[in-house]
C-alpha cells in the first residue's frame, strides 16, 4: 500500500549557520505522519511501515516532533529513512533508521543497482529484511558478502513491471493514495484498520522524488519497496549452478 505525502506539506523556518532565521521552507507535515502513525499502532493489523521521510538536524517542529518520535520509537516492525550524511534530528528514532540512497556514476546517471549495505550501514530494504526474516548481508571476508551462510551480493539488479508508473493502473485503480485528502479525511479508524491488514505500508513523495530507471521513471519509496521484494525472493543469493557454469564457458 503506497502512500502519498508530497502534497501534505508545511512551512518551517530556515535557520542560518548562525542561528539566524533567513526565511521558511516546506517540508512533509508532521502532524499527519503522527496522526497516520497513531492509528496504524493502535490497529496494528499492518505488515511492515516503510516511512521514506527524513527527518534531519535543523528541521524542527517543536509542537509536534516530540509525540511523533516517541510514536515511532514505541512502535514494531517500521523502518525510517535517512541519509548516510545526515544527522538524526532526534535519538530517539535512531534505531529506526536505515539508508535510503543510491548511487550513480559518469557513465551511468540513471538507477541500475541497489546497494543493500553502506561501508557497515544497513539500507531500508535490508533493515527490514532483517527484522522480518533473521538473516542479513554480512561482509564475511574483504569483499565477500553472505546471507545465512550463503553467498550473495551486496546490491542487485532490480525488477520493475514495463508498464508506466501514474496515479492510476491501466484497470482505473489508484496507484497510491494521498495521506491527507483520501485517507485522514475519509477512512475511519476501523477503515484504516482494514486498509492496513496484513500489508506492508511505503509511506513517502511520489510525485517529486523520482528517478530514471530502464523501464521508465519510478518514485523512490517504490525502488524501495522493490529492493525489499528482490531480498525476500532470494535475487541476492549467488547461484552455484550458475557459477559453475559460467567458470566452465
Amino acid at each position: 500500500l503506497f502512500i502519498n505525502v508530497a502534497y501534505d506539506k508545511q512551512l518551517i523556518d530556515k535557520y542560518d549557520e548562525h542561528g539566524m532565521v533567513i526565511g521558511n521552507i516546506d517540508i512533509t507535515d508532521r502532524s499527519k505522519i503522527y496522526l497516520f502513525l497513531q492509528q496504524l499502532h493502535k490497529t496494528n493489523t499492518y505488515k511492515y511501515i516503510f516511512l521514506d521521510v527524513r527527518f534531519e538536524e535543523g528541521y524542527n517542529v517543536p509542537e509536534v516532533d516530540a509525540q511523533l518520535f516517541n510514536e515511532i520509537a514505541d512502535m514494531k516492525r517500521i523502518v525510517v529513512a535517512t541519509h548516510s550524511d545526515s544527522q538524526p534530528l532526534n535519538n530517539l528514532i535512531c534505531s529506526k533508521l536505515a539508508i535510503s540512497d543510491y548511487k550513480s556514476t559518469i557513465v551511468a546517471t540513471n538507477f541500475i543497482r541497489y546497494q543493500y549495505l553502506h561501508d557497515d550501514k544497513e539500507s531500508m530494504p535490508l533493515f527490514a529484511y532483517r527484522e522480518l526474516t533473521g538473516h542479513t548481508i554480512r561482509e564475511s571476508t574483504p569483499f565477500i558478502y553472505t546471507d545465512n551462510n550463503k553467498l550473495c551480493n551486496k546490491s542487485v539488479f532490480v525488477r520493475f513491471p514495463l508498464n508506466r508508473w501514474d496515479e492510476y493502473d491501466k484497470e482505473g485503480n489508484k496507484s497510491y493514495l494521498n495521506l491527507g485528502s483520501d485517507i485522514l479525511e475519509n477512512y475511519s479508524e476501523k477503515d484504516i484498520a482494514e486498509l492496513v491488514k496484513g500489508k506492508y505500508i511505503v509511506i513517502g513523495d511520489m510525485i517529486e522524488d523520482i528517478h530514471d530507471t530502464y523501464a521508465g521513471l519510478r518514485p523512490g519509496p517504490v525502488i524501495t519497496y522493490s529492493s525489499f521484494i528482490e531480498l525476500l525472493n532470494g535475487k541476492h543469493i549467488v547461484s552455484c549452478r550458475l557459477m559453475y557454469f559460467l567458470a566452465c564457458i
